[in-house]
Formats: structure tokens, C-alpha cells, sequence
């Protein structure tokens, strides 16, 4: 293990361990079946593909599930272990999918049962995919394919991680849904956030993030308010820590 495989700083402890010695979580970004080819053609142009061409299509999503499976294998070869693998896909708007269930059913999924089947068995835990807008009708899919966790649950989107908690339980991972426009409003918006959260964390298997980006009109002290509220949260004295407010 050397530092010029990392993007972070090693310590010097690690340097010369095999990685399934380290002491820290690791993962790659390894996928998309969708957002890559919509990239490539724009929005208007891939649905258009959809219909107009789709063995096109189709030929995209092939290349780029086998490029990942490659990729993995490479990974897997040179003896690096991993934790997690980031799926960035965003084909959701604020409404639903980008494209019809029934076509992710039948040309997404069986490449993302393949790839997530090699995953598995060199012990990834979590496959997490990362969409943004309303995924109520593309959870069930990926969960049924083996994709484990979810990021980052819009609330603008109506997404409600307390809703997909009670209609998958333990099997989904969830990342986010913490609203970023209440941390630009005020305390009281930011309490009911915290209040998700609570709730969140003790049911299990959630990670405190906000739904995207903090947008740029979120006040510094706001920010810091909502850190301060969820560190009191925690269990483990030593995570409970206090930045000074502006």
C-alpha cells in the first residue's frame, strides 16, 4: 500500500501493509449504465435514441457495463480490496425516471446483476447509487439487482428517507435527504431536520448528508448550527464536538 495510489494523505503506520490490513473504508467510482450515454447524446438526444435507434443505445450500455466489469477486474487482480462502489446514474427528474422502468428492467438491469454479482464476491458491502429527483420507481429495481444504497433522496423531489426506510428496511443504505434549503432558513427549519435525522440514525444503516450541494445562499453560522446539533447525536463522546458559531 504507498500514498501514490491514494487520493489522501497515508499514515505512516499503513505504508508497506497489504490493503486488506488498512484501517479505513475504500472505494472507487465504477459505473454508469445510463448518465454516461445521456452525457454523451444530451437529454433530448438519447430519448429520442430510445426509439428512434435504441440497439445504438443498447450498444452504449454494453460498452459501459463492460468497461466497468474490467475495471473491477483489474482492481480485484492487483490485490486492492474494496468497501463500496459509486453508481452515478441521475436519470430522475423532480416527477420520476428519466425513462421507461420497464427499459431499465430489461437492458439495465441484467448488466447490473453481473456487475454487482462480481462485487459481491470479492466482498464489496455497498453498492450505492447516486440519482438525483424522485427514485420511488427505480429503488425496487435496483434493490431487486443488488444495488444496497441510496444517495442523495431530494426532498424537493418529495423523496422522503423515512418513507423508503419503512418500504425496504435494512436493505437499502441511505445517504443524504437532509434539506438543503431549510439550513439557508433558520433554526426551527434546521430542528426538524435534525429531528429526520434522529430518527434516521437510530433505525440504522443511514449516513448524515445533505441532498446535494449546499447551495451558496446557506449562511456559514446555519451550517455550522445543523454540525453542532448532530454531533450531540451521537453516542460516542469523542464525536461529540462543538465549532464555535459566528
Amino acid at each position: 500500500m504507498t500514498d501514490d495510489k491514494l487520493g489522501f494523505y497515508l499514515p505512516p503506520e499503513l505504508g508497506g501493509k497489504l490493503w486488506s490490513e488498512r484501517d479505513f473504508p475504500l472505494g472507487m467510482n465504477l459505473l454508469s449504465l445510463y448518465g454516461n450515454p445521456r452525457n454523451y447524446m444530451g437529454l433530448e438526444g438519447i430519448s429520442y435514441a430510445l426509439f428512434d435507434d435504441p440497439k445504438l443505445v443498447e450498444e452504449m450500455v454494453e460498452h459501459q457495463a463492460y468497461l466497468a466489469l474490467e475495471m473491477a477486474k483489474r482492481v480485484f487482480a492487483s490485490g486492492v480490496t474494496l468497501d463500496w462502489v459509486w453508481i452515478w446514474e441521475d436519470m430522475a427528474y423532480n416527477r420520476g425516471s428519466m425513462v421507461s422502468p420497464d427499459w431499465v428492467r430489461r437492458v439495465l438491469a441484467p448488466h447490473y446483476r453481473r456487475i454487482a454479482d462480481l462485487l459481491r464476491s470479492h466482498g464489496v458491502e455497498a453498492l450505492i447509487v447516486d440519482c438525483d429527483g424522485n427514485v420511488d420507481e427505480l429503488l425496487p429495481i435496483w434493490v431487486d439487482c443488488g444495488l444496497n444504497a441510496t444517495f442523495p433522496l431530494e426532498c424537493a423531489s418529495g423523496m422522503d428517507a423515512r418513507a423508503v426506510r419503512r418500504r425496504f428496511g435494512k436493505d437499502l443504505i441511505i445517504f443524504g435527504n437532509v434539506d438543503k434549503r431549510a439550513l439557508a432558513r433558520g433554526r426551527a427549519e434546521i430542528d426538524a431536520e435534525v429531528a429526520k435525522v434522529r430518527e434516521l440514525i437510530e433505525q440504522g444503516g443511514y449516513f448524515v448528508q445533505v441532498d446535494h450541494h449546499i447551495p451558496p445562499d446557506v449562511p456559514y453560522r446555519n451550517l455550522v448550527y445543523f454540525l453542532n446539533e448532530v454531533y450531540k447525536l451521537s453516542d460516542y463522546p469523542e464525536t461529540r464536538w462543538e465549532v464555535p458559531i459566528p
